[in-house]
């Protein structure tokens, strides 16, 4: 499949309220329609950034997965996001992929963000993950993995890096610059989802939720509270990276 159409849905998540979240997406749905291959929602997309995990933590098959399948169903398309997930005493940041119903890929967040008390509240991750969604290689990452390059290294010739995150206005230029960077030195699309709005404790979220392509060109960037349609093309990266071919000339790291 060379194209694949990504709806990006950049909401002011409602603390720690999963059915107002809940809301926003299927109204949003309704819009869309069946028009798009997958939909990628924020991190923690059903109750923001809460270093309270307890209340909220569910099964991987939960709740809200299966809400999230049904509307997976409902729509033929996909889902994408992270929510909390409570497995052996612990409690994870899990990315998910849920695949019109038929199958759900999960990703445990790797680099949680010590400077906000994430790695008193969760347990990391240990393994990256590839995962072939409709022909497409794609790496999953949340939020402060954006920062570790290695992490996101592309050594097995990756499409698409999809990222969700809660990545405040106070370094949002950061996040503006890595998504680039990280789509440029990987030859690769990158998508990240981001929030808007204010959590209780008064941080601030403008968004700039972004898709990125191949050559570090922005092909969208959302400022508000709105989803947005993007196209990408397969093909075209494919000759890109055959015209220059830069990623034969890539170091090699091992992750431990």
């Amino acid at each position: 499949m060379d194209k694949l159409t990504v709806a990006l849905f950049q909401y002011d998540i409602r603390w720690e309220s999963k059915e107002e979240n809940f809301r926003i997406i299927e109204r949003w749905m309704a819009d869309v329609g069946r028009s798009v291959d997958l939909v990628v929602l924020p991190e923690m997309f059903s109750t923001g950034f809460t270093m309270n995990p307890a209340p909220f933590a569910e099964s991987r098959s939960g709740v809200s997965s299966e809400r999230l399948l049904k509307l997976s169903q409902q729509y033929q398309t996909a889902f994408c996001g992270s929510m909390i997930i409570s497995e052996k005493g612990t409690f994870k940041n899990a990315l998910f992929l849920i695949e019109e119903g038929s199958s759900t890929l999960w990703y445990d967040k790797r680099h949680l963000f010590s400077y906000g008390g994430e790695s008193k509240a969760y347990t990391p991750g240990e393994e990256r993950l590839t995962f072939s969604f409709r022909g497409w290689k794609i790496v999953p990452f949340i939020c402060y993995d954006l920062r570790f390059p290695v992490w996101l290294r592309n050594d097995d010739q990756a499409d698409l890096y999809i990222g969700v995150a809660n990545w405040p206005n106070t370094r949002v230029e950061a996040w503006r610059q890595l998504l680039k960077a990280r789509a440029i030195e990987n030859q690769s699309y990158v998508i990240g989802v981001n929030r808007v709005g204010e959590e209780p404790g008064g941080l601030l979220y403008t968004g700039y939720s972004a898709a990125i392509d191949f050559s570090g060109k922005t092909i969208e960037e959302i400022k508000g509270e709105e989803w947005r349609l993007v196209s990408l093309s397969k093909a075209k990266q494919d000759q890109f990276r055959t015209d220059l071919p830069f990623l034969k000339d890539r170091d090699k790291f091992e992750l431990k």
